[in-house]
């Protein structure tokens, strides 16, 4: 009899015990005893399920995206209200006050956005999200005041987004409240372009 495909069940187990060992250690320092360990396989195992070290790094990239982009969407399908309304309330869910800390995701995303010279193929996994955050925010502010120009939608959308990264960015300092009430005035500010 033969024995079980367990791909299904170990590739995410690896994928996540890898994400933990990059968030503890950085990604170059995340070794594969180490990933091996966490997990609870054997080294030879990684391979046998994800490839190479890169193939690995490459694996994690998008299993990183593909739960952004699953919070992304669960996230639009909350989002009450239509027209400006919608708009304030992705303001309020990107800009939220008090304690914040962030996601192993958010750690491993930093570690990788800072690889992505090194590894081409994770740049383009996650600029591709990045590209199809930006068509659904800018197809909020686009709802929201439908008669800015694209271009205007465009921008404000993109400075709204990197006023949100940089924000969440901060966070982990322990930056004061004030900070987070600045950064989402600093987003209205923006979004008050579109009205004209």
């Amino acid at each position: 009899m033969a024995r079980p495909d367990l791909t299904a069940v170990r590739t995410p187990q690896i994928l996540d015990a890898f994400a933990r060992c990059v968030a503890r250690y950085g990604l170059e320092g995340a070794s594969l005893e180490q990933i091996a360990e966490e997990a609870g396989v054997k080294r030879s195992l990684l391979r046998h399920y994800l490839g190479n070290r890169d193939e690995m790094i490459v694996a994690l990239a998008e299993r990183v995206v593909e739960r952004y982009r699953q919070e992304l969407e669960e996230t639009m399908r909350a989002l009450p209200g239509t027209g400006a309304n919608r708009v304030g309330a992705l303001l309020d869910y990107m800009f939220p006050e008090g304690i914040w800390e962030p996601s192993v995701e958010n750690v491993v995303a930093d570690a990788l956005l800072s690889a992505v010279e090194r590894y081409p193929e994770v740049g383009v996994i996650m600029r591709g999200f990045m590209e199809e955050m930006f068509e659904v925010y800018e197809g909020v502010f686009g709802e929201g005041y439908p008669e800015a120009e694209k271009a205007q939608v465009e921008a404000v959308a993109y400075g709204v987004v990197s006023l949100s990264f940089t924000h969440e960015w901060l966070m982990p300092l322990g930056m004061p409240v004030a900070y987070a009430r600045s950064a989402k005035g600093a987003a209205k500010a923006l979004v008050k372009i579109l009205a004209g």
